[in-house]
Formats: C-alpha cells, structure tokens, sequence
C-alpha cells in the first residue's frame, strides 16, 4: 500500500494516488483565491519548520540559521525552480549530518561542505554507512539526556523509572 504525491507547477496542480483508488487531483485554477493564499502560507510554514528540524543534537542557534538560510534563499528566488535550496550540507538549509560528522572527524567544514554538496544521494549514503562516519552520526543524533528517553520508556513499558542514565533494560 503506498501513496504517491506529485506537485507539477508548470501545470498548477497537485496529484495524489493511493494504490487501487483513482488519482485524486486538485488544481490551483479551480480552488478560490484564499484557499490557494491558504496553502501557500501553509506551504511556506512546512517549508521553513522542516529547514528548522535537525538534529536531535542542534543548537537553537543552528536551527535559526537554518531557517533563516532557507527563507533568505526563497525571497531571493527568480523563478519556481528556484523552490529547493542547492547549497552545502546534506539537505538539511544548514550544515547537516554528514556534513559536521566529517568535520569532527577532522575535515576542513568549508571542503566537507563542498565535497558533500557535490555528492549524488547515493554517495552520501555509503559514506554515511561507513563505520566511523556512522558513529559519528549515531552520536549526533542521540539524545542529550539519554535519561529521558529511558524515563519514557519505563512509562511506556509500565515499568520503574530508573534512577540512573543507564537504559531500564
């Protein structure tokens, strides 16, 4: 079971196909104009909250110049095509993963970030599964107080919280 969603701009659209049904199929010229204001705003609301969700391990810092990288870039846009941000890191509007992963492991931060942005997806990711690159990115990625996701957990699980760092297991 799948769906599939593609926005055509040239064409004004937004197709979505869930497999075994018929598309469903919405057209900009065919909604009024505060719907179509409506899904813009919401658009751009998506568009900069994702910019913002790095890493667990991300500074408020880093996640304001993520945003503010990506909104700097849409109003500075010429065209449509201009809608995704082709910049250094790994995605992410700001240094991502990848990106700060290398740079602990002793890479220059400006060469990581070119050397990253010049990679296709598929490059990105068998670096990514490279054992030291992986256990840097696993250590970004954790939690800065592994006690709390222990203390959901126990809740979760209806056990005892435990009273140290350590995992309830």
């Amino acid at each position: 079971m799948g769906i599939k969603k593609t926005v055509d701009a040239s064409r004004g659209l937004v197709m979505i196909e869930v497999d075994g049904n018929p598309a469903i199929v919405v057209r900009l010229s065919d909604l009024q104009a505060d719907i179509v204001t409506r899904a813009a705003l919401h658009g751009l609301s998506q568009k900069l909250g994702d910019a913002g969700a790095l890493s667990a391990g991300a500074s408020d810092a880093e996640r304001y110049e993520a945003i503010r990288a990506v909104a700097d870039h849409l109003l500075g846009a010429e065209s449509g095509d201009d809608w995704n941000r082709k910049a250094a890191g790994d995605g992410s509007g700001s240094d991502g993963l990848l990106v700060r992963a290398l740079v602990e492991l002793g890479a220059d931060r400006d060469a990581a970030r070119a050397k990253v942005a010049a990679m296709d997806k598929k490059t990105q990711a068998a670096v990514r599964a490279m054992p030291e690159v992986s256990a840097v990115i696993a250590r970004l990625k954790a939690p800065k107080n592994p006690s709390i996701g222990a203390n959901a957990l126990a809740g979760l699980l209806g056990r005892p919280v435990p009273e140290t760092d350590a995992a309830p297991f």
